[in-house]
């Protein structure tokens, strides 16, 4: 019944070899956990930054982009109130050269007197289209003596 004391000794000796085994392999495997969670770590420390840097730079393309597009607004502006200035004044400026003809002239010319007109002309709109590349055939060739020498 009883087992004897040597035999009892190598079951301790071997369940203590079992033990040490399966704990250097817990520690082996807590090492490796622990060193993929810093892996880890480490990455979404440079997805987080990478993120960061794009919100950022997101941010200054749209302030510039609302710049830009004040300013264009601004420019549009400009520009149509300088046709308008145009539209207005070119029929006074039109009416006072034949004014200044009559009286050099003694008399108004129906061609003159006919062809001011007081409606306003209407701006052209600039199409969005891109102008055609031109062919060959349109572009005069140069010659001998328009080449650079």
């Amino acid at each position: 019944m009883g087992a004897s004391p040597t035999n009892r000794l190598e079951v301790a000796e071997t369940a203590l070899k079992a033990e040490r085994n399966a704990r250097e392999c817990a520690e082996r495997s807590l090492t490796e956990a622990q060193a993929t969670i810093r892996d880890l770590q480490t990455k979404l420390g440079h997805a987080t930054l990478a993120r960061d840097e794009a919100r950022a730079d997101a941010r200054r393309v749209e302030i510039k982009k609302q710049t830009v597009e004040l300013a264009l607004a601004a420019e549009q502006d400009a520009r149509q109130k300088a046709e308008q200035h145009l539209l207005d004044v070119m029929p006074a400026v039109s009416t006072k050269m034949v004014t200044e003809r009559k009286s050099k002239a003694g008399k108004a010319s129906l061609g003159l007197a006919g062809s001011t007109s007081t409606t306003k002309a209407t701006p052209r709109v600039r199409s969005t289209k891109p102008e055609p590349k031109p062919v060959r055939w349109w572009i005069k060739p140069k010659k001998a003596s328009e080449e650079p020498a």
